[in-house]
């Protein structure tokens, strides 16, 4: 394990729902996690991925079956922790957040995260100085490299923005976001969970466009007592993640084109 005071502590969310549950993904009973491409899982990618960050110190796997997860994803021998979860994971999440300062969340079906993007994440939302951190592409940006993508966008004024499923969490009040996570999580109606927490006039000014992306979360971050601040990244492959059949076949060509070996003269 490698050691360091500044090192981060990921925490690796692998959820264990049978792959046939997802949109679209017709993988028998196999988790989502351990659906292989190009003969790897993509747990076993994002393990990678994370080991080789020279930022990320501890990674921690976090799922139903975590043991299971690690089993069969061929991890045992890798310097990986593995933590049962609930099936709530802002619930999960939150009890993790031990004291071991930074955190940074992921999830198993990023399977095109590299070492790189990590750095290039981890440096911008040090740099920030802001509790919460979370990373986004932009939508011109998907397009020009991706435009067959399908993506759900959140739309500001100056642009709209797709998740890239990394978040940091820099200090003990960052613990904050995570309980409106989970409180709105928990709740039925999450809409009114949202306009609870933040009122209805940031909700009008994002629904009306009234509000740069940063605007809205500094005024979110007013309201929850901590900082939060977006990282748009420039790599469109930061924003796509499995979720459907589609986002498979996609994932699985980009792997494809990046890990052939180069054909030379």
């Amino acid at each position: 394990m490698k050691k360091n005071d500044n090192l981060v502590t990921a925490l690796l969310l692998a959820g264990a729902r049978p792959a046939h549950a997802e949109r679209g993904l017709g993988r028998g009973n196999v988790p989502k996690p351990l659906i292989e491409i190009g003969g790897r899982s993509m747990l076993r990618r994002v393990v990678d991925a994370l080991l080789q960050a020279p930022s990320i110190g501890t990674t921690r796997i976090i799922s139903q079956r975590a043991d299971e997860m690690v089993e069969k994803a061929g991890l045992g021998a890798l310097d990986v922790e593995a933590k049962v979860s609930g099936n709530s994971v802002s619930a999960a999440v939150r009890a993790e957040l031990d004291g071991c300062w930074p955190y940074l969340v992921t999830t198993a079906d990023h399977a095109l995260l590299t070492p790189a993007l990590l750095e290039t994440f981890l440096a911008a939302a040090r740099a920030s100085n802001a509790d919460v951190c979370f990373a986004v592409v932009e939508r011109t940006t998907l397009m020009a490299r991706f435009p067959e993508s399908k993506r759900t966008w959140l739309k500001f004024r100056g642009g709209a923005y797709s998740g890239a499923n990394l978040f940091f969490l820099a200090h003990p009040s960052a613990a904050a976001a995570v309980d409106l996570w989970q409180s709105v999580e928990q709740d039925r109606k999450a809409s009114r969970a949202i306009v609870a927490a933040f009122g209805p006039l940031l909700l009008l000014g994002v629904v009306m466009r009234l509000l740069s992306l940063q605007q809205a979360l500094r005024f979110a971050g007013r309201r929850l007592g901590c900082t939060v601040e977006a990282v748009i990244l420039d790599e469109a492959e930061a924003a796509i993640d499995v979720d459907t059949e589609s986002d498979l076949l996609q994932v699985t060509s980009i792997l494809k084109q990046r890990e052939e070996p180069s054909v030379r003269d």
